[in-house]
């Protein structure tokens, strides 16, 4: 778990690592291709109370079984297969209530049914914080019961998108959802729905970023329509701040009641 001071939440939980997604400006491929070894690491350490960071230790100790499943969870995360990762989903919560991204690393339209039941518990049994979710495939929602303490988020980046998940919307919504949109890399001017303004609870809205900085621009025509919205709460990514105060505007960086 990670603490994160430039977004919108304050800590990252991660039980499950990888994505089927193919999205060409994923920062969480890049991270896993970084630290793929790390995790698997951590992870075999975990399950079989190995002490990996003792040089004593040689591979020579370790049975073959362990060692081929070691190879090959560093080649899942390599290659960003969906993976549960256990030594993750122990961790512990901070006491005061705090906003935890449960899957920054992965989209759960690819989580198994068990891991959903297992995520789900600990949100239960955590009640004070709250936990937001985000994926790509809102559909997935309508087959779980989810905790109040939960946002359920989706990826809108272009109208298409937006306009195919409120049609979408409407067949699972329950009103004690929390329903997040998060438009990020924003891809064009977005006009948000009477329908979506009646249910959304919160709206996150970037450009792109990282490697690819630059790639997609957002323009003023595609951030002046959030400052209508008055009575959603709107939390802009840093990167747009250059862009709203050229205009004269100060970014907003706004909470839902939680």
């Amino acid at each position: 778990m990670n603490k994160i001071k430039r977004d919108f939440w304050n800590m990252s939980w991660n039980p499950v690592w990888g994505c089927k997604n193919k999205c060409v400006y994923c920062y969480a491929r890049r991270l896993s291709l970084r630290y793929y070894r790390q995790i698997a690491k951590k992870e075999i350490s975990y399950k079989y109370k190995y002490d990996l960071k003792n040089y004593s230790l040689r591979i020579a100790d370790i049975p073959d079984h362990i060692i081929k499943e070691w190879m090959q969870l560093e080649k899942d995360l390599y290659n960003f297969t969906p993976t549960w990762l256990e030594s993750n989903y122990v961790r512990k919560f901070p006491k005061k209530p705090t906003i935890i991204f449960v899957n920054s690393m992965s989209d759960p339209a690819y989580w198994k049914p068990e891991w959903y039941e297992k995520i789900l518990k600990r949100i239960t049994e955590n009640i004070q914080h709250t936990f937001v979710i985000l994926t790509k495939s809102p559909s997935i929602y309508k087959k779980y019961n989810f905790p109040h303490n939960t946002i359920l988020g989706v990826t809108c980046t272009t109208q298409r998108m937006l306009n195919e998940f409120e049609c979408d919307l409407s067949n699972w919504f329950e009103p004690n959802n929390k329903i997040l949109i998060s438009i990020e890399p924003i891809q064009e001017k977005i006009k948000i729905g009477l329908f979506i303004k009646r249910v959304i609870s919160w709206i996150h809205v970037g450009e792109e970023s990282g490697n690819r900085k630059g790639k997609i621009k957002a323009t003023w025509e595609m951030i002046k329509p959030f400052y209508n919205l008055k009575d959603i709460p709107i939390f802009m990514k840093n990167n747009l701040l250059g862009l709203v105060n050229s205009h004269g505007y100060s970014i907003r960086k706004e909470f839902p009641i939680l």
